[in-house]
């Protein structure tokens, strides 16, 4: 019988050459779809876990427990107030989480049974930033077959109260940054009795705990001294099965109010087995933890790192810094979104072309030797495996990066419906604009999109929306029957609403969204993230950018976001009399401006759009005729961005359409 690691090599390595890496399922095709796919390796059965004893992911965090009680699970770096910056990874073992998360779930328990006269019936509302205490209190509401119920950091305070009230919850754990909107908002959740702070907080101390007397205000708990109430006051595990809910996470969303996706344990273990198909995750490994946990795609990577034995090093908060972290931990694999990789092939650009002026780089053992240096002052050094996901990667970036890193580089697909999982490459996949095959936990077939012009019966591949069904699927939208009934179809499949394309070799490539589609005057059809996407790949003093086509207008416009030093040595170019070599110096207020807003500038940018056009052999109707240029035009923080790093291109639309309208006039 073949044994887990012996099963995970062959995943990975994939089938024989030339051999597909999904398989049609013969007799499987119907009127107006295409065949249902299938992974190679798992062609007769969906896989649903790695290990038949581990059916939860409670189960399998106690089967890591206790096989790697010593090695180090959970890090952060601690600030040193001596020298004002932070200092290197400090280290909890898996024992130390397991004793921590025991004692947390018996410690909230018991509170609440003293607070609110019951046991939870509802989940636990989770709202801080990447921490490890994050998952000491995601683990240890598992062990008391409790879920957690994110609520992200940029959501707004009307969908918050949404999210608090359409649960019903009793208890938020959060952030001490959190605890005034948390208590501003209890008078309109009347469901909420209690707040416990995750930070390292002192709090007054009354009646056996640390709450606070002001009338009208709930009880506030420190982290500590809920695992110390545990400690003190023990209960045994009450374990989750498998289809127990393990979190109703709730979509960030590019419109409308957040949808709470309901996901369980059989999804999680499911898509966990999957995970750890697509990263060689070994144990002692470290990953970076940056992209928010209160979504899905950081979430399966934790769990299977988890799984793995590997160690999860978080960020200390400030994603500007991010590369300080990078390089005190030595991340060994990297799961990541294209903006964040294209902010880092924009400054290996930059920094290659420098050192251009002193070396020769038309030598290979040269530009090798650079680019290992570049990777080491990234912190990228030691990683193996580099993965995409949230958006597609422009095929030119994933080349660059892949080339540069010298390592392998794999895109993958999914959603916060599908606990992340449907389709990544394998290690001997390395074509580009792909997502690679389909999991072992999934199946999918294309359905005919006739008004956008997408049929099965295109050649020379079928083309259409991706229909999927899989052991990582959501159970359905909380207390939203109609929305859920909306996004399957009548016999089970789930609408991602993704048009794709799967290749001779069972790849899937996206090639657009029904939701993100825009409608020019003459009735084209076109995808802006296409058009994003190649743009980031091949223009270095890009950071941002965003498409728009208004519909009663026959061309595109573009908003661009500008990375300070690359666009300071393009200017330069320009204004070779007055150079602008100091971000902090011409680049500030309004000559920032003139110089976005000059006529040469925007003359040269677009000549630089316009050769990529050629170059990419775009269609008329898809290429930019006006540009704006800005600095960090669209971020979380001013609601642009969603948590993870999607453009809300609604809002971003609304918010500059004064700007928009000077493009068209």
């Amino acid at each position: 019988m073949i044994t887990v690691p012996e099963l995970l090599q062959q995943l990975r390595e994939g089938p024989p050459k030339g051999s597909p890496f999904s398989v049609a399922l013969s007799n499987s095709q119907v009127p107006g779809r295409s065949s249902i796919y299938r992974n190679w390796k798992f062609h007769d059965a969906l896989l649903s876990t790695l290990d038949p004893n581990i059916t939860t992911i409670h189960d399998m965090f106690e089967r890591s427990a206790n096989l790697y009680t010593t090695q180090n699970c959970l890090g952060y770096r601690p600030y040193k107030t001596e020298s004002d910056d932070y200092g290197p990874y400090s280290w909890i073992s898996y024992n130390t989480v397991a004793d921590r998360r025991r004692n947390f779930g018996a410690g909230l328990l018991r509170i609440h049974q003293d607070v609110c006269d019951s046991l939870p019936q509802a989940g636990v509302g989770l709202w801080c930033t990447n921490r490890l205490e994050w998952q000491v209190v995601d683990l240890g509401c598992m062990s008391q077959s409790l879920y957690t119920v994110s609520i992200y950091e940029t959501l707004g305070i009307e969908a918050t109260e949404h999210i608090i009230n359409q649960t019903g919850l009793t208890v938020v754990c959060a952030s001490v940054d959190h605890l005034e909107t948390i208590q501003n908002l209890a008078p309109r959740c009347p469901s909420l009795k209690f707040i416990v702070i995750v930070d390292n907080v002192t709090l007054e101390k009354g009646n056996g705990a640390y709450m606070s007397h002001t009338s009208g205000r709930l009880p506030v708990f420190s982290l500590d001294y809920v695992e110390d109430v545990g400690k003190h006051n023990p209960r045994s595990f009450q374990p989750p099965t498998p289809d127990s809910v393990i979190t109703i996470n709730y979509t960030s969303g590019t419109t409308g109010m957040p949808k709470g996706v309901v996901l369980t344990h059989k999804a999680a273990v499911a898509a966990a087995s999957c995970a750890m198909s697509i990263i060689d995750l070994r144990e002692g490994d470290r990953i970076c933890s940056f992209l928010p946990l209160a979504h899905i795609f950081e979430r399966v990577t934790e769990a299977a790192c988890l799984w793995a034995g590997s160690s999860i090093g978080y960020y200390h908060g400030d994603i500007q810094s991010l590369v300080d972290d990078l390089k005190a931990l030595q991340p060994t694999n990297m799961v990541n979104v294209p903006r964040v990789y294209s902010r880092f092939a924009a400054g290996i650009k930059a920094k290659t072309a420098q050192a251009g002026q002193s070396m020769d780089l038309t030598n290979r053992q040269t530009l090798s030797s650079l680019h290992g240096q570049i990777a080491k002052g990234l912190g990228l050094d030691c990683c193996r495996i580099m993965v995409s996901g949230s958006a597609p990667i422009d095929p030119s970036l994933q080349n660059y990066l892949r080339d540069v890193m010298d390592n392998t580089f794999k895109q993958g697909y999914g959603l916060t419906e599908t606990y992340a999982i449907t389709l990544a490459q394998i290690d001997s996949d390395e074509s580009v604009g792909t997502c690679g095959a389909v999991l072992p936990a999934v199946e999918v077939c294309l359905q005919d999109a006739q008004d956008f012009g997408y049929m099965t019966s295109d050649q020379p591949n079928p083309r259409g929306e991706l229909l999927i069904r899989s052991t990582t699927l959501f159970s359905g939208y909380y207390l939203n029957p109609a929305a859920t009934a909306e996004s399957f179809t009548e016999d089970g499949w789930f609408r991602s609403g993704d048009i794709c394309e799967i290749d001779s070799l069972g790849r899937v490539r996206v090639v657009d969204r029904r939701k993100n589609i825009l409608k020019l005057a003459q009735g084209e059809y076109v995808s802006p993230e296409r058009i994003e996407n190649i743009l980031l790949g091949e223009l270095p003093w890009a950071s941002q950018i965003m498409v728009h086509g208004d519909s009663d207008k026959s061309h595109l416009v573009a908003i661009i976001g500008i990375e300070r030093a690359s666009f300071a040595k393009m200017v330069n170019t320009l204004y070779a009399d007055s150079p602008v070599s100091s971000p902090a110096g011409v680049l500030m207020a309004d000559g920032f401006f003139k110089l976005t807003s000059g006529e040469c500038v925007i003359a040269a940018a677009m000549t630089e759009i316009k050769r990529i056009e050629t170059s990419k052999r775009m269609n008329g109707f898809e290429r930019i005729r006006a540009i704006t240029l800005l600095e960090d035009p669209f971020s979380i923080e001013n609601g642009l961005l969603t948590p993870t790093l999607k453009l809300r291109r609604h809002d971003a639309a609304r918010t500059y359409r004064s700007l928009i309208d000077q493009m068209y006039a």
